[in-house]
């Protein structure tokens, strides 16, 4: 996550409203496959929600130092 919140500084993202998590984008992709590489686990709803929490607190974290 903290790659991709980097990243997103370096794009000239300032608006926290444009960290947006959907199910295909990269970084979801990224966490399943670390974290669910043989796919034996069913990714719910709220995974979704919970990883774009993480990368908004981390986003205004790295952005208020």
């Amino acid at each position: 996550i903290e790659k991709y919140v980097r990243r997103c500084f370096s794009e000239s993202i300032q608006n926290i409203d444009d960290l947006i998590v959907i199910p295909n984008c990269e970084l979801s992709r990224i966490l399943n496959l670390h974290y669910n590489r043989s796919n034996h686990i069913n990714i719910s709803i709220s995974f979704k929600e919970i990883a774009q929490a993480a990368l908004k607190e981390l986003f205004l974290a790295i952005q208020q130092q």
